[in-house]
């Protein structure tokens, strides 16, 4: 029997980006993320957080201390914000915790 990826990983990668999260909120690249040719928008975003600590939510409100959840910054490939889901993705927004701004790596797949 042949090695077949998709039986294993049924979404593929297709675009990528990095978001800096400050004191306004961020959301993530429609640009990227809602393409339509090629096999149609992301449904899945997976989110490393670099430098500093966030508030995020998926549903298009503002993050804040009493609104969404906080993810630690973490260079642990383990430590991933998975987003599933077209809306999700298109509704995250983001906050920075404290006075220093954090780094999203964002990955698409589809």
């Amino acid at each position: 029997m042949a090695y077949n990826r998709e039986d294993y990983d049924p979404v593929s990668t297709f675009d990528h980006e990095q978001v800096v999260v400050g004191a306004t909120p961020a959301s993530l690249s429609a640009s990227l993320y809602d393409v339509p040719q090629g096999g149609g928008p992301a449904k899945l975003a997976l989110i490393q957080v670099l430098d500093a600590a966030i508030y995020f939510t998926l549903d298009g409100t503002t993050p804040s201390s009493t609104n969404g959840q906080v993810v630690e910054p973490s260079t642990d490939p383990r430590s991933l914000v998975v987003v599933w889901g077209s809306p999700d993705i298109t509704n995250f927004r983001a906050l920075r915790r404290d006075a220093a701004d954090a780094k999203l790596n964002v990955r698409y797949s589809r």
